[in-house]
């Protein structure tokens, strides 16, 4: 999730007809439907109760993640390339490392600052675990390529993420296990004329996917309620 602050210009007939994020409940979409609408067009689409059958909804949490990092002191030692992390504006977090040091009562909301953190999960024995908790979204295509490539985001109400553009690959998932997320994108700058400037908002609640091309639409995001959000990332082909 490297922003590119270089850029070619973006094509503005991918964002001319869309004025607002398309919803649907998992139940009512096919494989079909998702591949010659969504999987490939910069459309970006929310599946409601898509994830709720999955492990990660009663096990995924904060102390899951510290457990799984905190069992083997090379874990966290590991950084190559592709272990992204991302503090955003909470500038007290130097490294992952430090996001398993906090005090309980700033995981649990009871006093301190709100925080924000994004990463990679670049970790094998960390990456091998989250795999035993989530599965392929039921709506993407079976012969699509499984999840390899997971990136976890959590944090407390308040801010989120800037407004920004992303540098990946593929377009990605974003699966809501716990609180409650309001998503808002804007199109291109470059496309302001022919798609509108004012941002397509949601709200994401657990159990909740939505998809998303990262590299096309600028977004950012906001914490409500009253429960720390933690989220699954996974790109698909």
């Amino acid at each position: 999730y490297g922003v590119d602050f270089c850029r070619l210009p973006a094509d503005c007939s991918l964002c001319s007809d869309i004025h607002e994020i398309d919803e649907v409940h998992v139940s009512d979409i096919t494989h079909q439907d998702f591949s010659e609408k969504y999987a490939y067009s910069s459309r970006p689409l929310v599946v409601r109760n898509a994830s709720l059958h999955w492990k990660a909804m009663k096990d995924l949490d904060y102390y899951w993640l510290k457990d799984q990092y905190l069992s083997d002191p090379e874990i966290l030692d590991y950084t190559g390339d592709e272990c992204w992390f991302n503090r955003y504006k909470t500038l007290e977090f130097r490294n992952l490392a430090a996001v398993f040091r906090l005090p309980d009562y700033r995981v649990k909301m009871e006093a301190g600052r709100p925080w924000y953190v994004g990463w990679a999960v670049c970790h094998k024995p960390v990456a091998e675990a989250l795999y035993g908790l989530f599965e392929r979204p039921q709506f993407i295509p079976p012969d699509s390529t499984p999840p390899s490539k997971p990136w976890i985001f959590i944090g407390t109400p308040g801010p989120g993420a800037h407004s920004h553009i992303d540098n990946v690959d593929l377009s990605s998932w974003q699966a809501q296990i716990t609180g409650v997320k309001k998503w808002k994108l804007t199109a291109p700058p470059e496309c302001s004329w022919t798609c509108g400037s004012k941002p397509l908002e949601t709200i994401i609640y657990p159990g909740d996917i939505i998809v998303i091309n990262t590299n096309y639409w600028f977004h950012s995001t906001q914490i409500l309620g009253d429960q720390l959000s933690l989220v699954i990332t996974n790109e698909y082909d």
